[in-house]
């Protein structure tokens, strides 16, 4: 996914869930609220996280294994 698609992605789960909370505890008005300050908030910090763990190797196959006994 490139840096855009991943907050608008992010933008509307985040819409969603704080819908989905604002919305079943103080109503519909409340709801759309929450919703965009959890939505605006979600997709700011992907914008800026984005890329950040790009040159991360999740496992290191070349590494050697190290015995502890127990």
């Amino acid at each position: 996914m490139d840096r855009t698609t991943n907050t608008v992605a992010n933008f509307a789960l985040n819409f969603l869930i704080g819908y989905a909370v604002g919305a079943l505890l103080r109503g519909r008005r409340a709801g759309v609220r929450a919703g965009l300050v959890a939505g605006v908030v979600g997709a700011l910090a992907s914008w800026v996280a984005y890329g950040r763990f790009e040159g991360v190797d999740e496992l290191d196959d070349d590494g050697e294994l190290v015995e502890i006994e127990v």
